[in-house]
């Protein structure tokens, strides 16, 4: 993550490294009234004669106050709320749950079709080859006679027996199925676990806003730190070439040792890389907040937040039971994984409903000429229909249903163990969150005590410098400790819009 990275390569530096040079020499000439009244052994000079110190030059912390105050709170800036909005807006991967959700939505009127009968219509016509007329020989029958014995002296008629062949055939069906037992046994629970798909898809997709917020929020703030510490870098070293020309011009007078000037020496060439590749994460950065957003490449950007909030009085970490049960009822994770696996249990259900018979009550109708129902076979419509009732049920598939019982069950038991697992995990989530929110709240008041602590530790060792009672070494090491003040005064300010972001994702909440 940018966020650790930029925090263990600008904002964690500590000890004598290049901070050490970012002291400026104005001190070494300052001097003050009650620098005569109590004057300190002055070390010993060669015989050469006296040549006076260079004049002081800026110590640079108005200015730097300016910079850092000139770059946040500007009208027209980008705040975190902006990024997160047009981050959300934009994102693929919520596209893509949309369209998840659409998807889900058709499942939902596809499983509610199966409620309707089946209805099929039919239009045939056929046309057959000619095998000629079939002939049975000859019938005898006696016209005159009624039904019953035939009289005696009845006259007799030899009739042929042949049937006509149809060649063309034409016929016009329609059946009806009415699947009884499938509609409590398979089509209800399909339909009730195609409506919870829908749900978890849903709450999938508030997932996802959540981590498109978050993620929006997270690069927003790491853009601003790398921003503000490419400008402390580029002031460090700007102070740290003065302090080197500075002590170049005391070498020259024979007041400063060489070795001194080949530390600071190694000291700014150190700082000019920080600042290079202070620069390049600042771009880094921007160009990351930049794609989330999806904004054109040329596209800069200003920071519209001032960061100047004061420090909260209230405290997160008591609330802890009570921030956990906020989490529980309010982050989608628990509802998706919940409406998932009665999804799964639907499934399963219906997949059941193959072990019984399946009673289907059937319909049809059927207008043909000839119609194959009416003997012998005349070329001319004819309508005919049928209705019943069937039982059946197909034993070898009942092996095959029961495998595919067990394998939904066994997703729908491992959906649940993914949401006992997320119930362990959310307390320990919101315990870290609430402990970073508090402790970014305690570091606004801490930071800026020890920012006011390091200005005056840095003034009064300028002071004792200029009055010959302090060493380079000494006036560096108050520099370093000052401009490290200043990063945690910057960094902490960042890191409560940081960890408030993450208090708001680990409860299921965005923050407003």
């Amino acid at each position: 993550m940018l966020h650790s990275e930029y925090s263990a390569r600008v904002f964690g530096l500590r000890g004598r490294g290049f901070l050490s040079a970012l002291g400026v020499v104005a001190s070494i000439a300052f001097a003050l009234p009650a620098a005569a009244q109590n004057p300190a052994p002055a070390p010993a000079v060669p015989a050469a004669a006296p040549v006076a110190p260079p004049a002081p030059t800026a110590s640079g912390d108005a200015s730097f106050d300016r910079l850092i105050s000139a770059e946040l709170g500007r009208p027209g800036g980008l705040t975190s709320d902006a990024a997160a909005t047009r981050a959300t807006q934009t994102s693929p991967a919520l596209k893509k749950q949309r369209e998840e959700l659409r998807a889900a939505a058709a499942d939902v009127d596809r499983a509610l079709a199966a409620y309707f009968p089946r209805l099929s219509v039919e239009a045939q016509y056929t046309r057959l080859s000619d095998v000629g007329d079939s002939e049975l020989g000859n019938l005898v029958a006696a016209p005159t006679a009624g039904p019953g014995p035939i009289p005696p002296g009845s006259p007799l008629v030899n009739v042929p027996l042949e049937f006509p062949q149809i060649l063309n055939q034409y016929s016009v069906s329609a059946n009806l199925v009415v699947p009884v037992s499938d509609y409590f046994l398979k089509v209800a629970p399909a339909h009730r676990a195609a409506k919870l798909v829908r749900e978890s898809t849903a709450k999938s997709l508030e997932v996802e806003k959540l981590d498109a917020d978050a993620e929006a929020r997270y690069a927003y703030y790491d853009w601003v730190r790398a921003k503000l510490g490419a400008i402390v870098a580029d002031q460090a070293l700007a102070q740290t070439q003065a302090h080197l020309n500075d002590l170049k011009a005391l070498v020259d007078a024979g007041t400063a040792s060489r070795a001194d000037l080949l530390r600071v020496e190694s000291q700014t060439a150190h700082a000019e890389l920080v600042a290079v590749k202070s620069r390049h994460l600042s771009q880094l950065a921007e160009d990351q907040l930049r794609t989330l957003m999806h904004d054109p490449p040329n596209q800069s950007y200003a920071i519209g937040e001032s960061f100047n909030a004061a420090p909260s009085a209230e405290r997160q970490v008591p609330w802890l039971n009570e921030l956990v049960r906020v989490a529980e009822l309010q982050r989608p994770e628990f509802r998706a994984l919940e409406k998932a696996e009665q999804a799964r249990r639907s499934e399963a259900s219906a997949e059941r409903g193959g072990y019984a018979p399946r009673l289907d009550l059937f319909a049809g109708a059927t207008y043909a000429n000839p119609n194959s129902r009416i003997f012998p076979s005349e070329e001319e419509w004819r309508a005919t229909w049928q209705a019943g009732a069937k039982l059946s049920i197909t034993l070898s598939d009942i092996p095959g249903t029961s495998a595919r019982a067990r394998s939904i069950d066994a997703r729908a038991a491992a959906l649940a163990a993914d949401r006992s697992a997320l119930a362990d995990g959310v307390r320990t989530q919101v315990l870290q969150a609430a402990q970073a929110a508090d402790e970014a709240e305690i570091a606004l008041s801490t930071t800026e005590r020890g920012l006011r602590a390091a200005e005056e530790s840095y003034r009064v060792r300028k002071l004792l410098f200029a009055n010959g009672r302090a060493t380079t070494v000494e006036v560096l090491d108050a520099e370093t400790d000052l401009t490290q003040a200043r990063y945690d005064a910057v960094g902490a300010r960042i890191d409560r819009g940081v960890a408030r972001a993450q208090l708001a994702r680990a409860l299921g909440q965005v923050r407003r």
